[in-house]
């Protein structure tokens, strides 16, 4: 089973790919206010790099909070937008092991379909006009 995990959370964001339980790659990068130009360009180099394409993946685990509000939008969106694209495994877990428990999870067979963020606080956004 081939899993990408994504860590957009802060203003280095990361990539990781697994393949079962041994991590075949690592990058990242200072995607600080850029991180919706940069993602997807570095995670097609990430993936070449590896000698992998999206298509073969079979599970994406992301980070899903708390942190940084913009940061966790982009990249659980992204990650819910390429769960639905490929057809694949869509999980989030938070914590320091976050890694490990999303890994489990995907190799059990666990699909969220849809990842909500946990942002820690809640979103301080406009309220709905009466």
């Amino acid at each position: 089973m081939l899993i990408l995990l994504l860590k957009t959370d802060q203003e280095r964001a990361r990539l990781y790919l697994y393949e079962q339980n041994h991590k075949l790659a690592e990058h990242s990068w200072m995607a600080g206010k850029n991180l919706a130009e940069t993602i997807n360009l570095e995670i097609d180099g990430f993936l070449s790099a590896a000698n992998k394409t999206l298509n073969s993946l079979d599970g994406i685990g992301v980070y899903g909070g708390p942190g940084s509000f913009t940061g966790l939008r982009i990249g659980i969106s992204l990650a819910n937008a390429l769960a639905y694209a490929f057809k694949i495994a869509v999980v989030k877990s938070n914590g320091s092991n976050w890694r490990q428990q999303a890994l489990k999870r995907l190799n059990r067979g666990d699909n969220e379909y849809i990842v909500v963020p946990d942002y820690g606080v809640p979103a301080k956004t406009t309220a709905p006009r009466k």
